[in-house]
């Protein structure tokens, strides 16, 4: 049995058109989700790069690090050195801030307990840790990621914020394997 069609109307003339609303109201959705990829994406890369640099320069620090106030200097010197080689933004150096670099003797310390350079250089003894923070000092700026498709959907998602931090030690205080020479003789 046909079914009845509207005067004027040949059959299947009705659904023409359909697929073109249905598109048009899908792009936005897809254009949304693409952009917030996009957005999330560049977000995430630049966390990547903060927190390398922030990496490496806390364990280039910590092998600097000998217990006395000259360890100390070394360590700030060779972890600003090293995050001087590591770029973000593509290309940008990053510049630790003294603020950034701080020491402690536990690894465990909460974050308020954490020395800064000149408290850690007065006083050096059993300082073996070292932590890079990019957000501290100057640096707050390195990781303000402006966005460009999320904040269609909101201004106050303009802008998304990341950070690298790191922390290292310097092992060489311990064994933590014995005395085992290469050829397997104890030694």
């Amino acid at each position: 049995m046909n079914a009845p069609s509207l005067p004027g109307f040949a059959r299947g003339q009705r659904q023409r058109g359909a697929v073109a609303i249905m598109f048009g109201l899908s792009i936005f959705v897809l254009f949304g989700f693409m952009g917030l990829a996009l957005d999330l994406s560049q977000t995430y890369d630049r966390k990547t790069e903060l927190q390398n640099a922030a990496d490496a320069a806390a364990l280039a620090g910590a092998k600097e690090l000998k217990g006395d106030a000259a360890g100390i200097g070394n360590a700030v010197n060779k972890a600003k050195a090293i995050a001087a080689l590591h770029k973000f933004k593509f290309g940008t150096s990053i510049a630790l801030a003294d603020a950034a670099i701080t020491f402690s003797d536990s690894p465990d310390t909460p974050d308020a307990g954490w020395l800064g350079i000149d408290v850690a250089q007065a006083n050096p003894g059993g300082l073996y840790f070292i932590k890079i923070d990019t957000r501290d000092g100057n640096n707050g700026k390195y990781g303000e990621v402006n966005t460009y498709f999320m904040h269609v959907l909101s201004a106050s998602a303009a802008t998304t914020n990341t950070f690298g931090r790191g922390s290292g030690e310097i092992c060489g205080r311990y064994r933590p394997f014995g005395n085992v020479r290469v050829d397997g003789r104890s030694g």
